[in-house]
């Protein structure tokens, strides 16, 4: 989706660019996306404005190599990025470099690894904030040996639903931390729709009938589900359906809240 007053374009202005990515999210679970729920009002606003992709193809199926394409503009096989490469070491420009040369302050915040100063998707990045990186570097050297082992200690060590967090850094980096000389490219990455989906209990009891236990339940361990060691009802993926809207809606209220930010200090309409 990209959005801006009227779409014009911007060869000639500098404009603020705000990057939201939501990681793993299905387009059916937005509401400007045909959801038959109301699970994003700030985002449909956004999305009443824009331009929408409707046919956007994956460069591949998890997050390292396609943010190092989305970055680079490259494809995995030309950028280098993979699950027994966790590096961009690749001469290629970042989109973050690129905007950093043309005089943007460049900032990014993120509760995933794979984004961050382990793969060297902060390249280019003024300001860069990772909060599962900041839990994995201790075992930055045996990260690098293997992609599979950076699975395993991410899941192990690194804590889920960060998204005040994340989104209350970058909030901060607004108000306190920007350089208003200059146009900005505020990049934010949520986990939060990623499995597993616990959504605080105000979001899970506005979607399911769930209790806490039977949430956590509900979320199944996806490899051994993927090799057939684990098998699921109907109603139970209906449940994970419900428990993913009640995520969606979880990060669309803080979203609002950045927006709201924006609009304050008149930078939502640049």
């Amino acid at each position: 989706m990209i959005a801006g007053e009227d779409l014009k374009p911007i060869a000639d202005r500098r404009p603020h660019i705000l990057f939201v990515v939501l990681d793993s999210a299905r387009p059916e679970w937005l509401s400007c996306c045909a959801c038959p729920r109301k699970t994003s009002p700030h985002i449909d606003q956004v999305a009443a404005q824009a331009m929408i992709f409707e046919t956007a193809i994956s460069p591949s199926s998890w997050t390292f190599p396609v943010m190092a394409s989305v970055f680079t503009g490259m494809l995995p096989a030309k950028h280098g990025g993979h699950d027994q490469h966790l590096l961009l070491d690749s001469p290629y420009r970042t989109m973050a470099e690129i905007f950093s040369q043309h005089g943007y302050d460049t900032a990014a915040f993120a509760d995933i690894p794979y984004v961050g100063p382990l793969t060297k998707l902060d390249r280019g990045f003024r300001t860069m904030s990772n909060l599962q990186a900041n839990e994995v570097q201790p075992f930055s050297k045996l990260v690098k040996a293997t992609g599979r082992l950076h699975r395993v200690l991410s899941r192990r060590y690194c804590k889920t639903g960060q998204t005040p967090v994340v989104l209350g850094e970058a909030m901060h980096w607004l108000t306190r931390e920007r350089d208003p000389r200059k146009p900005f490219l505020l990049y934010i990455h949520s986990d939060e729709t990623h499995a597993p989906f616990l959504p605080p209990g105000r979001y899970r009891k506005s979607f399911t009938d769930l209790s806490v236990s039977q949430m956590h339940a509900t979320n199944k361990d996806k490899q051994k589900y993927v090799a057939g060691l684990e098998t699921m009802t109907n109603k139970e993926r209906q449940d994970l359906w419900n428990l993913a809207l009640a995520e969606v809606a979880y990060f669309d209220e803080w979203l609002g809240r950045l927006f709201d930010l924006l609009r304050r200090q008149g930078l939502y309409d640049d």
